[in-house]
């Protein structure tokens, strides 16, 4: 396998890794194999519920929602500028993207309400959200379906 960028692959819990629409890898528990920037993290145990809270010094990690039966939820760090962060939907439970206290999320025309969420159950979905000042994130990349939360 040869990758452009060095990469940091980090799974919790039990996936199947799909890449090019092909699976790559099934069963992959716990590792920690390839070293670099930016870092992908396959997420498997954070729901809507109980949501994995971002930190600024985690900034640009590709996240995969990958939950079996439930949503996947994360709340972003309150917005600094050039925070980035990008998240993929693996699994039709979809993932959900909530703003910080005070923050909103662009996409496209539609932003949020304030900390609300963007979400997508269509597998292959993705998002890139950046900072651009200290109250909003916008998507500069999108790929699939993305609900916007405004009202």
């Amino acid at each position: 396998m040869k990758f452009l960028k060095k990469i940091t692959f980090s799974c919790y819990g039990t996936t199947t890794i799909y890449g090019g629409g092909a699976q790559i890898q099934t069963n992959i528990t716990d590792i920690d194999t390839l070293e670099g920037e930016p870092s992908v993290e396959i997420d498997t145990t954070n729901t809507v519920g109980s949501p994995n809270t971002l930190l600024g010094t985690e900034t640009r990690k590709v996240i995969v929602g990958a939950n079996v039966g439930e949503m996947n939820g994360h709340v972003l760090p309150a917005a600094v500028i050039n925070l980035a962060f990008t998240f993929i939907c693996n699994n039709a439970n979809g993932v959900r993207v909530k703003a910080a206290a005070s923050d909103t999320i662009r996409v496209d025309a539609s932003i949020t309400i304030t900390e609300g969420y963007i979400e997508s159950t269509v597998v292959g979905s993705a998002v890139e959200l950046v900072c651009i000042d200290g109250t909003e994130w916008i998507a500069t990349s999108i790929v699939g379906t993305w609900v916007v939360e405004t009202s």
